[in-house]
Parts: C-alpha cells; structure tokens; sequence
C-alpha cells in the first residue's frame, strides 16, 4: 500500500482527502498563523460545529440536549462535564482578565440581594464569616458547582418514574449550571463597569432558565405544576446546602473555637 495512503493519524487506509476512519485531512500544509486561526475557528467559533451546536441547543432546548447525550449521541454535543468545566474555566479568567476581585464581587451580589449579617455576631462569628467568604472566593468556580450533586439527588426522588439513574440526572443539571455561568459571566463585566445590581437579576435569570430546562428534560405536560415543582426542588436543594453548612459551621465552632 503506498505510503500517502495511510492516515498519519489513525494509520488506516486513506485515499481521499480526508481519513474515512478519523476523519483526518491527509494534506499537510507547513504551520502558519493563518492554518493556526483557521483550525481554531473552525473548532469552536462555528456556529455549527460541535461548540456552537451545544451554545444554540442549550440556548433554545436543553432537554434535548441532555436527553440526546444520554441516548448515547456523544458527537452531537460537547460532553456535560467537559462543557461545564470550559465555561466555569472561561469565568474565572473573566475575573482575571478584568481584574475584578472574587470576595468584592461575591459581597456585592450579597448586598443587592438583602444578605446582611447581624450586628450581634460574635468575633468567633465574624471570624467564621470572613474565613468562609475567604474560602468561597479563592473556590469560587467550585462553589458555582455545589446545586449540581443535590439537584440530582432530589431529581432522583421527585422523577424516579423516568428510570434515569443518578448519573444521568446529573446530566442536566451540568449542561444548566455550565450555561449560566455565562450569565455570571456578564454579570461579572456589568459589576466592572458599575452595574453590581446586574447580579441580582442574573439570579432570577438563571432561575427561570433552570426550570426551563427542567420542564424541558423531563418532558413535564402540566406546566404550572412542573413549574411549581421545579421551584421546590431548587429550594430544597439550597436548604440542603443552608443545614449542610450550618452543621459544618457547628463543626468550626466545636474544633476550632474555644
């Protein structure tokens, strides 16, 4: 078999000019800024390509997305955890980039949405607080993360008739999480340039957007209930994180106070 007939890639037969195994081009051409660009925006600024086809669907359809990379399409779409990890990555550079300081941010977004601490609070209190806020802030990509494994666990007992198991219950609420940390990244941008209140309507934005794409991925009829449970799930998920702090700042206290 002659030499330029195998795939530099793969190694399988390849008279074309693409591989049909691989789908490599065969033509190598010397490396230049302009093949540099060109490979890249092929890959993830098309907005049909692989990138731009998983922007559009979780845009406008999110269950379907999910749904369609759990009945085992993983062409289609960018994976959820690779997808949720490059937004929650493109995020945190946002904040590098513009300069803008995590615990500002974090404090402004409290301040807008009512968040006040008690003035009774202790110094051991206002200790915790500020080492907790400390932690959020240099942890703040994973903290945006936190909804994901208690959404999924609630989903799992409010949907079990749909036969997902935790995994795949987890699969939406990836994709959603990963999609409003673009919401999070605007907001960063608009507390840039003097807009901290932006953020507090990212929150309702981003809410409405999860029940959406809940509605969406269980294939709920009865809107208004479906609604309606949704937004209960949401909240007891964050009541779930609100006792599971509560008990870890009982722990602090316990350790580290005297």
């Amino acid at each position: 078999m002659p030499e330029e007939n195998i795939c530099i890639n793969c190694g399988n037969e390849a008279p074309g000019e693409y591989c049909t195994h691989c789908g490599q081009h065969q033509t190598v051409r010397p490396l230049t800024w302009k093949e540099l660009f060109l490979e890249f925006s092929s890959k993830w600024l098309g907005w049909d390509n692989k990138f731009g086809r998983t922007i559009r669907g979780l845009t406008t359809s999110p269950g379907l997305v999910a749904r369609t990379y759990i009945q085992g399409n993983r062409v289609k779409y960018i994976g959820p955890l690779a997808y949720l990890f490059l937004v929650s990555t493109i995020m945190i550079l946002t904040f590098e980039f513009l300069n803008v300081d995590v615990k500002e941010f974090l404090q402004s977004s409290q301040d807008y949405m009512g968040v006040v601490q008690p003035e009774q609070n202790t110094e051991d209190q206002q200790k915790f607080m500020t080492n907790m806020m400390d932690w959020m802030s240099d942890n703040f990509r994973w903290v945006s993360l936190m909804f994901i494994p208690f959404l999924a666990l609630w989903s799992k007992l409010f949907y079990r008739k749909r036969g997902f198991n935790y995994i795949e219950h987890s699969v939406i609420y990836m994709y959603l999480t990963g999609h409003t940390l673009w919401l999070t990244i605007i907001a960063i941008v608009m507390f840039k340039i003097g807009f901290g209140w932006f953020s507090l309507l990212i929150t309702f934005l981003s809410l409405i957007y999860i029940i959406f794409g809940v509605l969406g991925f269980y294939q709920i009829k009865q809107k208004i209930l479906g609604v309606l449970k949704a937004l209960f799930l949401w909240i007891l998920s964050y009541i779930t994180i609100i006792l599971l702090g509560m008990i870890g700042a009982f722990a602090y206290v316990l350790i580290f106070v005297e």
